[in-house]
């Protein structure tokens, strides 16, 4: 299943600990964005979720690209950072699947591994950027500057 989380760390601490949804008004939020991040790992989708909280304002994470399709479908969020790897629908078919369904989809691709094949299928399949997972601070760098390539051909 599914799950959003509310990230903007102002809000926050705002918020006090024995609130229960933190409050986002439109000023705040305005700039910030939205995250789908798709892992079957926990740990993973966690170190994401740090390296982006500063920008987002809310985060859905998903185990498997069925659940991403869902997910994007539901709250179309500005960016998917996608796994290749995981059960039932795999990173690259999630790709494929979301972008033919929503064109303007900014699909990251955040995978272990680093091959010519898996990037030219990633870029086949409308991915706009890869990221190895032992370089994940180069996410902040695609997000930063997203008119800028970050799937170079060849």
């Amino acid at each position: 299943m599914a799950k959003w989380v509310g990230m903007h760390m102002d809000a926050l601490s705002r918020a006090g600990d024995n609130a229960a949804v933190p409050k986002f008004n439109e000023v705040t939020t305005a700039k910030l964005m939205k995250f789908l991040i798709v892992d079957d790992d926990e740990r993973i989708r966690r170190m994401i979720k740090t390296i982006v909280a500063d920008e987002s304002a809310i985060v859905c994470e998903c185990s498997d690209g069925e659940q991403a399709r869902a997910c994007y479908a539901e709250h179309q969020p500005d960016w998917v950072l996608m796994d290749l790897m995981m059960p039932l629908v795999d990173g690259i078919t999630a790709t494929r699947r979301i972008r033919a369904d929503y064109p303007a989809a900014r699909v990251i691709i955040v995978t272990a591994h680093d091959s010519r094949a898996m990037r030219e299928e990633a870029r086949g399949a409308g991915a706009i950027g890869y990221v190895l997972k032992e370089n994940l601070l180069e996410l902040r760098e695609i997000l930063d500057n997203p008119e800028a390539p970050a799937l170079p051909s060849g």
